[in-house]
C-alpha cells in the first residue's frame, strides 16, 4: 500500500478500508511475457509519478475531490513465472471486486488482462470491448521473454478471457486496427 496522499492527484486515502472506497488502485510491474523489449513493468511507478502533479479534475474540469480512492500497491510478480503471476493477480483484485470497489489496474504488459477479468465472476453481465492491433487469441505463444511456450503470454489474453465460463463470447467485441 502506498500511504502518499499526494498520489492520484492528491485522492490517495490509506487510511480508508475498503468497504468506504469507490475505486482502489493496484499496480502489477510485470513484463514477461513479451516477446521483444521490456520496460512495461515500470509503468506503475511512472503513472505514481505522474499523478502527483496533476489536479483532481477532468478533461472538462469536472471535480473529483468526492472520490474515494486508496492505492494498494503492487502485485507480487515474478517475471520468470507466468502462473505464480496470474495467481497473484487474482489474490489481489478478487478482494477489492468482492467488496464492489472498481480496479483501477496499471500494467505491465497485456498478459495480465485475463486474471484481472477472471475476478469478475457474474454470469453473462460482463462484455469486452478488445481494442488492440493484434487479437490476442493465440492458445499459446513464445512467452516469458521468448524462452518457452506459454499461455500467459501477451499473445493469449483474450483467448484466456473467453475461455472464463462467465464470459459469454457474443458479448465480447474485438477490433484490431488495420495494418
Amino acid at each position: 500500500m502506498f500511504e502518499d496522499k499526494r498520489l492520484w492527484m492528491g485522492l490517495n486515502n490509506p487510511e480508508l478500508s475498503t468497504s468506504e472506497l469507490h475505486a482502489g488502485v493496484i499496480g502489477i510491474p510485470y513484463d514477461g511475457s513479451v516477446s521483444h523489449k521490456s520496460g512495461a513493468a515500470k509503468a506503475p511507478d511512472i503513472l505514481r509519478t505522474i499523478s502527483i502533479d496533476k489536479k483532481p479534475v477532468t478533461e472538462n474540469l469536472v471535480s473529483l475531490k468526492g472520490l474515494k480512492l486508496k492505492d494498494f500497491g503492487n502485485v507480487e510478480i515474478d517475471n520468470d513465472n507466468a502462473l505464480f503471476t496470474q495467481t497473484s493477480i487474482k489474490k489481489t483484485v478478487l478482494p477489492i471486486v468482492e467488496a464492489g470497489v472498481i480496479p483501477v489496474v496499471l500494467g505491465g504488459d497485456h498478459s495480465i488482462t485475463s486474471a484481472v477479468v477472471s475476478t469478475f465472476r457474474k454470469k453473462n453481465e460482463l462484455g469486452i470491448l478488445w481494442i488492440d492491433s493484434h487479437p490476442d487469441l493465440m492458445n499459446t505463444y513464445k512467452g516469458l521473454k521468448g524462452k518457452k511456450e506459454s499461455k500467459w503470454n501477451h499473445a493469449c489474453p483474450l483467448r484466456r478471457i473467453c475461455e472464463l465460463p462467465f464470459i459469454n463470447t457474443r458479448n465480447c467485441l474485438l477490433y484490431t486496427s488495420p495494418s
